[in-house]
């Protein structure tokens, strides 16, 4: 390999090659040229991307942020206060309510009464008199009823005591003093547990006598059940009542039996119950069985087992529990487990308000949570979960089940309670929540009056209300960079939801707007609002046109902000909670907004662009309007995009979907403003070029090249962020930038030129070196050059080229797309042709030194070696070629490379042709020379491929050394195998044919041929005929010394001889395989008194002459087809083997050869 082909690893990443004046300052200078024109526009994207993630790390959900205050946005309760009298009576209620408490204490209330005075005389703020005064008069009043609410719901795992594996079970219950209590055995077990049954059995019979004590067991009537058929798990579900004359000491007693008879035991148990006389064990079960079943079997019903329940153990908010069933003695045996469910209540209560219970329980409620949020409003780290505290329960509750209200009386009062009061000091949304669910799940249509619908239905509206207010505000209220405030909106829109959901509402407001409906209204209209507030504050102070810009994109970009945190956030929680799409509506109310505001004002700003004269590179306002109006543009863009987020149903026929539009003159005058600023940058870059310094000779490329290509790549990419959204419109724009570029890059080709030029390189004088400069230009321009590679692929040729055939047709397209190609082409073409006048002078700088080495190549002594008489030369090649590849990018090289390669080829072949007639050795060392001057600039495949090195002049070179080297013989053999090729090659009979036969006999080792006719023989004679004859010569004659020149007989006046003649040529078989060997029949014009004329002649190849592989062929002719050939001229020797046969004046063989071609050419007619 050539040694300048070896690369060296410094020269690969020449950034490091190149040690530049301090590199911020340099492009301070640089970028300080053009006002930094291009940087202000590729920054734009990035503080477009900068202001998105602020955005979006200013919306990280926090915990700790504090919630905005709605207190603004709230709607203000009405005031109604009690008056003095309506608070004396309503706090002797409580007075009344807390001093008969009925139940025990459960979990969460108070188990002191003093507690509950307290609470009490807190809330209603009365003095220590004015309290006891009340409470005495509570004391007078008579005390309320107690009632006890059985509800026998089930049992399970009954003993089964008929013949078919079931039993049919009913109860009977009924409350029982304290003065009866069973005997216990020595354990302390009753020996016999109270059973109705047993005890009228005892009586009817008249085994015992009944005690007086005994004829009090059931206080109240004795009730029973329904019975059961067949059925181990029975299910009742059936309620019952009983007054309560002793909550301390009775007891709650039920018996289970199977029954096994017909008779109607309920019809029974009401009659006996109706007899007044009947007291006592008048009472018991047997009675009952007795009436109803006159005249039948005592024992015909079965025992299930019974249940004793203490009323004093049952707690205020009830139970509902499963209870074991007991056996009536020890001996007995039952099983199974019956469910109760228990509640306590009042009656006959001796109150002002016995007839107003829901009304009362209203104002209670209304009191303590006023009371308990304003207790809660001044704490600020400890926020009221809206739980009352613990003697607020207890009383609300005691007077709940006192005056025996309905859990949905109970979620009414709460619901209305909590939804004035939050109009005030603002609950927590879940917790009203709950509430709401409350109300939905204990809701009876049936259950409520007039007023009390009505009631509701207000504060339905109330609260209705307050959440729309609230939703109006919703951006300042609940911004999404606060988790609580996220989860307040969260769970106000799930209770309007649910308040839409709820037949409570749909029965207390039939007429009410849709819920959807009304806030996709209140989503407008805060919509609105908000965008009208943006637009004030973002108002430019002045009316200059960059003002007013800048406060165009201020105004968008808090937009574009809005919608993102519309799609990302309030989107997702308005469309899963109230099935309202708030990015469509907030977005499509915002577009028609800005649509408004952005028409007129980018109309007033193209006026004012359309009077201003055309832009130059020292307009700084009008880069200033520029760049505001792509930032608008870029602004808008951005917001356009988010329709994608619609649904498809949406997004046609939006206001904006033409925005674009506005900023076509605008982005006209940029790219006219941006070749201006192009120049200028260029100049500057290449001025600056001179202050680098060099490492080393490797150095690929400078500063300027990189300033150019990334000052067209910051042209380029202000196309992509264009992103121009009309695919045929695209078009105007992606010719202005590859006109910036291509004029641009052509510019920057010419400043380098220039500058090489100015630095004397393309004078006459001086001797050839490569310098930093030289190649620093050349690289450049390359550089430059190979950046406008990308544009087809970077500006999208392929798109476009596909659109406009879609809008004008396949050869619109296909015009579109050969415009731009053929721009790129020119820029190409002037950039090489800047690159080829630098290579075509250093090839003229080198010629000189190259003609003198292959001098003393030529006429070095006979006795030096080609490869020592070569030295200089390829020494002075290879140390230039290894400098020019060590500083060049590659592309430079080889055309520099080619340059050489033709100049040292031109050296060769003028000192070739004007030393022709030399002897044989002289061009042995020529021949020679080329071959290792090939193999210098091939360098084994990583210089010149073969197709570059193989030029005219090397072909002529290789061609003609190759026959002057030769020896006579070996020319002449060229010269029969050339004419050979150019026989085989003919095909237009110009002169006629001859037809002949030849073959070879190895019998008698002879050539036979017979000349049969010719025809269409040119006419050579006056009369228009010739007297033809042929000439038959076996050619070379150094092959066949031995063989004479055999003659036919002449023919007269025709052009179509029959000769039919044979001849026999005594010759071997391998003289007729030696180079070149071939038989030649030259067609002669017999003349008298002249010389022949040459009518034509033919050359066949002896190698192929039919038998050679045969012994012999006694056929003879007969066994050859015929072989007709078209006649060929004998030509005038100028080139190849007969114009080197010429020079060789010294050879008298060379000399008759070709004085014998030359004549028969002459000879020609």
């Amino acid at each position: 390999m050539a040694t300048w082909a070896r690369k060296e690893e410094g020269w690969k990443n020449s950034e490091h090659n190149v040690k530049h004046i301090p590199m911020r300052q340099y492009y301070d200078m640089v970028q300080e040229a053009d006002g930094n024109f291009f940087e202000s526009f590729t920054a734009l994207s990035w503080r477009q991307e900068n202001r998105r993630l602020r955005a979006s790390s200013e919306e990280d959900l926090v915990e700790d942020k504090p919630l905005p205050v709605e207190s603004q946005a709230a709607v203000k309760p009405d005031s109604q206060k009690l008056s003095k009298d309506e608070l004396d009576t309503l706090y002797k209620e409580l007075m009344y309510t807390i001093r008969h408490r009925i139940g025990t204490t459960s979990d969460g209330h108070s188990p002191f009464d003093e507690d509950l005075y307290n609470y009490a005389q807190e809330v209603f703020h009365f003095t220590e008199d004015r309290h006891r005064a009340l409470l005495d008069r509570a004391k007078e009043l008579k005390a309320p009823k107690c009632v006890l609410t059985v509800t026998v719901a089930e049992a399970k795992d009954l003993e089964a005591k008929d013949a078919n594996g079931y039993s049919d079970p009913y109860c009977m219950l009924g409350i029982v003093p304290p003065s009866f209590s069973p005997p216990s055995t020595p354990g302390g077990k009753p020996k016999n547990r109270l059973s109705f049954k047993d005890r009228q059995r005892r009586k009817s019979r008249g085994k015992d006598k009944v005690t007086q004590s005994e004829d009090l067991i059931a206080k109240s009537p004795i009730l029973v059940s329904e019975v059961r058929r067949k059925t181990l798990n029975p299910q009742w579900n059936e309620k019952f009542r009983f007054e309560v004359e002793d909550l301390k000491n009775d007891r709650l007693h039920i018996d289970i039996w199977d029954h096994d008879d017909e008779a109607s035991i309920i019809e029974a148990a009401r009659k006996l119950n109706e007899v007044s006389g009947i007291k006592g064990v008048g009472r018991y079960f047997k009675q009952i069985v007795q009436s109803a079943r006159a005249g039948q079997d005592d024992d015909v019903d079965d025992f299930l087992g019974c249940i004793d329940i203490n009323l004093a153990r049952i707690p205020s908010t009830g139970c509902d529990q499963w209870f074991d069933l007991e056996a009536r003695s020890i001996r007995s045996r039952v099983q199974g487990r019956l469910r109760l469910q228990l509640q306590l209540g009042t009656q006959e209560r001796d109150t002002p308000y016995k007839e107003e219970a829901i009304m009362v329980h209203q104002d209670l409620y209304n009191l303590f949570v006023e009371h308990e949020a304003r207790a809660h409003s001044d704490q600020v780290f400890d926020k009221w979960d809206g739980n009352l505290s613990q003697p607020a329960q207890t009383i609300l509750h005691q007077h709940f089940i006192q005056q025996e209200l309905t859990p949905l009386d109970e979620a009414i009062v709460r619901w209305r309670a909590y939804s004035k009061q939050h109009l005030q000091y603002a609950f927590d949304y879940e917790f009203l929540y709950k509430l709401l669910h409350e109300l939905h799940n204990s809701w009876q249509p049936d259950k409520i009056t007039r007023e009390e619908e009505q009631d509701l239905a207000e504060s339905f509206a109330d609260f209705i209300e307050l959440c729309m207010s609230l939703l109006d505000q919703h951006r300042g209220l609940f911004p999404t960079n606060n988790r609580q405030a996220m989860c307040k909106l969260d769970y106000i829109l799930r209770c309007l939801q649910l308040i839409d959901d709820m037949p409570a509402y749909s029965k207390v407001c039939p007429f009410h707007a849709p819920m959807r409906r009304e806030i996709i209204k209140v989503i407008k209209q805060g919509t609105k609002d908000w965008y009208l507030k943006v637009r004030a504050i973002t108002k430019p102070i002045t009316h200059s046109d960059e003002e007013v810009l800048q406060s165009m994109v201020k105004l968008t970009n808090e937009i574009n902000t809005d919608v993102q945190k519309a799609l990302k956030y309030y989107n997702k929680l308005f469309l899963s909670i109230v099935n309202v799409d708030y990015f469509t509506v907030a977005y499509k109310q915002l577009e028609s907004l800005l649509y408004k505001d952005m028409k007129e004002g980018m109309e007033d700003i193209n006026v004012a662009l359309q009077a201003e004269p055309p832009p130059s590179a020292s307009d700084q306002e009008d880069v200033t309007i520029s760049t505001s109006l792509f930032e608008l543009y870029l602004a808008l863009k951005e917001f356009h995009a988010l329709k994608e987020s619609l649904p498809v149903s949406e997004k046609s026929e939006l206001h904006m979907d033409s925005y674009f539009l506005w900023f076509e003159p605008a982005i006209k005058r940029w790219f006219s403003l941006a070749r201006h600023k192009a120049f200028r940058r260029l100049e500057k870059a290449v001025e600056l070029d001179k202050e680098v310094e060099l490492v080393h000779s490797m150095v690929k490329h400078s500063t300027s090249a990189v300033d150019s290509t990334c000052c067209f790549g910051q042209i380029r990419e202000f196309y992509r962020q264009l992103d121009w959204p009309d695919p045929v419109g695209a078009y105007t724009f992606v010719t202005l930038v590859m006109d910036d570029i291509c004029v641009g890059a052509k510019y920057y080709a010419e400043l380098m030129h220039k500058k090489l030029k100015a630095a004397g390189y393309f004078d006459d004088e001086g001797q050839f070196d490569v310098t930093d400069q030289l190649c620093i230009t050349l690289n450049n321009i390359e550089h430059v050059k190979r950046s406008l590679a990308s544009l087809p692929e970077s500006l999208g040729f392929a798109d476009i080229e596909r659109s406009m055939q879609k809008a004008y047709g396949e050869v619109g397209g296909q015009q579109s797309h050969r415009t731009l190609v053929n721009m790129m082409e020119s820029a190409n073409d002037d950039m090489s042709n800047k690159i080829t006048d630098v290579v075509i002078v250093i090839g003229k700088k080198m010629q000189p030194d190259i003609k003198k080495f292959v001098f003393h190549l030529a006429w070095a002594p006979d006795s030096a070696r080609t490869d020592d008489a070569i030295c200089p030369l390829m020494e002075y090649l290879d140390n230039n070629l290894k400098t020019l590849n060590m500083s060049l990018l590659r592309a430079n090289f080889d055309k520099i490379l080619d340059e050489i390669w033709n100049v040292v080829l031109r050296e060769l072949k003028d000192t070739l042709d004007g030393n022709l007639g030399k002897e044989s050795p002289f061009y042995c060392r020529l021949h020679e020379a080329l071959d290792i001057l090939e193999d210098l600039f091939h360098a084994d495949g990583e210089g010149l491929d073969d197709e570059t090195i193989q030029t005219e002049d090397y072909k002529y070179l290789r061609e003609t050394l190759t026959l002057q080297k030769a020896t006579t013989d070996e020319l002449i053999e060229q010269f029969f195998l050339e004419k050979l090729q150019q026989q085989k090659e003919e095909t237009v009979a110009n002169y006629g044919t001859l037809s002949v036969k030849v073959y070879y006999d190895n019998s008698d080792s002879s050539l036979h041929i017979e000349v049969m006719s010719g025809k269409d023989l040119p006419a050579l004679d006056t009369n228009g005929y010739s007297d033809p004859f042929v000439l038959i010569e076996l050619c070379p004659s150094h092959h066949f010394p031995s063989s004479a020149i055999e003659k036919t007989s002449i023919k007269k006046k025709t052009l179509n001889p029959l000769f039919d003649e044979t001849f026999k040529f005594p010759v071997a078989v391998s003289q007729l395989k030696q180079t070149g060997a071939c038989v030649l029949f030259t067609v002669m014009d017999h003349d008298v008194l002249a010389r022949d004329d040459v009518a034509g002649e033919v050359f066949l190849p002896l190698a192929e002459v039919y038998g050679q592989d045969r012994p012999s062929i006694p056929e003879g002719f007969r066994a050859v087809k015929q072989n007709t050939v078209l006649l060929i001229r004998p030509e005038p020797p100028k080139f190849g083997p007969l114009g080197v046969l010429e020079t060789r004046d010294w050879d008298k063989t060379a000399q008759d050869f070709y004085k014998k071609r030359r004549a028969l050419a002459l000879q020609c007619g």
